[in-house]
């Protein structure tokens, strides 16, 4: 089952059910599940205990544009990470810097991702890196090769002279 929520429509109709009908009736009404509209009526209650459909859409708007956005990485971000990497700080230390000082929350992975990409692109600043990384490889559905001898020959397959 998809994860949908309440539109501003089902909340007045919440609204107004509300006040003769069970949470069981409304849910079978809006087809939601009950847990859903108890959850909706008890966080909107006014003062007077009644659900607000006004004032849960109220909310509901605010906390959508609340919801902070990925970041992409502009020009003028991706021109403090370079001075910052070129001053031989680890991508780890990128992030808590920008952090600190410009209020922007940044993945260290991102880093890692951008420096990757420039570095395919030709550039050279992967190499002001502290300590370079080895290449990135998924871990998944990979064999095990650690151990193994390269060309063995197998000890039934010896010649005589050896025993």
């Amino acid at each position: 089952m998809s994860y949908t929520q309440l539109t501003q429509g089902e909340r007045y109709h919440i609204q107004y059910l509300s006040r003769h009908c069970t949470v069981t009736e409304i849910a079978k009404q809006l087809n939601r599940h009950k847990s859903t509209i108890s959850r909706e009526i008890r966080r909107h209650r006014t003062q007077g205990q009644q659900y607000s459909a006004e004032k849960a859409q109220r909310q509901s708007q605010t906390i959508k544009q609340r919801k902070r956005q990925p970041y992409k990485l502009d020009s003028q971000l991706i021109q403090h990470i370079d001075t910052l990497i070129r001053r031989k700080l680890s991508p780890e230390q990128v992030c808590a810097y920008l952090c600190k000082h410009h209020q922007i929350t940044l993945h260290h992975s991102t880093i890692y991702r951008y420096l990757r990409q420039d570095k395919s692109n030709g550039s050279t600043l992967w190499q002001h890196l502290r300590i370079c990384s080895k290449p990135y490889r998924k871990r998944y559905g990979s064999t095990w090769t650690r151990g193994k001898v390269p060309n063995r020959v197998g000890i039934e397959n010896r010649p005589a002279i050896v025993d």
